[in-house]
């Protein structure tokens, strides 16, 4: 989840997986935003910039492309 421009890792309950959708049954409330590309290059408090969902889409299309990890998604972190 982004808070104040930083991620913040938050435990969440699974309820399902529909196709690609993941439904959740607890841990984050509506309207929050939660990262769900990137994530396992993230750390707790790193600071993030949220990316619009057209480049997100062509960061996704690219890595399906070649095989290999979205240059887009979600959220985007420096390490500094």
């Amino acid at each position: 989840m982004v808070e104040n421009g930083a991620v913040r890792l938050v435990p969440v309950q699974v309820n399902a997986l529909v196709g690609n959708d993941v439904l959740l049954g607890g841990g984050v409330k509506a309207g929050q935003t939660v990262v769900t590309a990137g994530v396992n290059m993230l750390r707790n408090g790193q600071k993030v910039r949220i990316l619009s969902a057209d480049v997100a889409r062509r960061g996704d299309t690219e890595a399906a492309a070649t095989g290999g990890a979205a240059a887009g998604g979600a959220a985007s972190g420096g390490r500094k």
